[in-house]
């Protein structure tokens, strides 16, 4: 119960002034967003990980953050069905302030 995540009064009096969302918010709300857009859909098969985060400026309760994703590497997998799909991941907020950055692994379905 970090107080600059869940008090108010005391949020305000930091370099912040306010709550903000705990980076861990952040990275999961990125995450699921890749998912809900409907990129992966039907083809991704498993999160292999997550590396390199990096929280870079404060979401504050009631910012809007989107994700923008490029891919960073694209490499088979031991199974000829699949293949696994690296990605350099920015989230930023309404502002276009890079709130986090971080590198994910996915194993996707291979095209027939």
């Amino acid at each position: 119960f970090n107080p600059l995540h869940t008090d108010e009064v005391s949020a305000k009096q930091t370099p912040f002034g306010a709550r903000v969302a705990h980076g861990i918010l952040t990275l999961a709300v990125s995450n699921g967003q890749q998912n809900l857009s409907g990129w992966f859909e039907g083809t991704a098969l498993a999160l292999l990980g997550l590396d390199r985060v990096r929280f870079t400026a404060p979401v504050k309760f009631g910012d809007t953050i989107h994700t923008e994703m490029t891919v960073k590497q694209v490499r088979e997998s031991s199974k000829a069905d699949r293949g696994v799909v690296t990605f350099d991941v920015t989230v930023k907020n309404q502002r276009g302030d890079v709130a986090c950055t971080y590198e994910t692994s996915v194993l996707m379905r291979r095209r027939a």
